[in-house]
């Protein structure tokens, strides 16, 4: 984003809604364009506008982007019919008076909804968690404002501190500190019980949006997940000490043999073997 637009979009608010707030996502205050202005005098109650909602979700959808890739390619499809994060090379007085218009309650939810809705289907219990700790969880509805609501509230002007309740969204939180976010333990794991994945077969079943299976056999080579995993094999190489021979057919798959090619013939033409 062009970095004049700077100024215009910046929030710089704590979030007042509870005497012991969790703490703002990581991901409001990192990168060379941050959410946060950590200069700017606190007033959750001011009103936002249709820039800084804008950018907020546009730097949601990174976020998210950078831990579960799939997830985020919904979302922005999900947001296609309803905005558009791209920037004219030049802005001009239309472009900018268009965002500083104010925001509605109404277009927020419209804009934060498709993350709720996707993050539900692939991570519910983790979306779960992050609602009950931003006291914005309903008995009624995944979404974090009451439902039904009616179209008075709808058209309300919407303010800072309902923007960032909205996206306070912990995505690259690692409360475990084992170097994988939350967010993924969830998705492939089911729970937070740590890095118990090879890096490589985390990071493929993340980038596919799927949950691991111990059952599974990812690369085909007739031993299921938990059995690699237990031997100190590659899930995702049939063949992992590159000898040319199948890990199930390999007596030391973790060793290249000396002449594996003519092993491999010796076994099948063998009677004896």
């Amino acid at each position: 984003m062009n970095r004049l637009l700077i100024p215009c979009f910046l929030l710089g608010f704590s979030i007042a809604l509870r005497a012991d707030p969790p703490p703002d996502p990581a991901w409001w205050s990192t990168g060379d364009l941050p959410v946060i202005d950590s200069n700017a005098n606190p007033n959750n109650l001011g009103p936002a506008n249709i820039g800084q909602a804008m950018f907020m979700a546009s730097r949601a959808l990174e976020a998210l982007r950078a831990q579960l890739p799939t997830v985020a390619y919904q979302v922005a499809a999900d947001l296609a019919g309803v905005c558009t994060f791209d920037v004219p090379a030049e802005p001009d007085a239309a472009w900018h008076e268009k965002h500083k218009a104010p925001l509605l309650t109404g277009q927020l939810k419209a804009i934060a909804e498709p993350f709720y809705n996707r993050l539900d289907d692939a991570v519910p219990e983790w979306l779960l968690a992050e609602r009950e700790a931003n006291l914005t969880d309903s008995p009624d509805t995944i979404l974090p404002w009451p439902n039904p609501t009616g179209e008075v509230n709808n058209h309300a002007m919407a303010t800072i501190g309902q923007l960032k309740a909205v996206f306070a969204l912990h995505f690259d939180l690692d409360s475990d500190a084992d170097s994988v976010a939350d967010l993924q333990e969830w998705l492939v794991l089911g729970s937070l019980t740590g890095a118990t994945l090879p890096p490589k077969l985390l990071s493929c079943l993340v980038s596919r949006g799927t949950a691991y299976d111990p059952n599974a056999d990812e690369d085909g080579d007739g031993i299921s997940n938990a059995d690699e995993i237990a031997a100190g094999t590659d899930p995702l190489n049939i063949d992992t000490d590159g000898d040319g021979l199948n890990d199930l057919d390999d007596p030391d798959p973790l060793t290249p043999e000396s002449n594996a090619t003519a092993a491999a013939t010796l076994r099948i033409l063998t009677p004896l073997n």
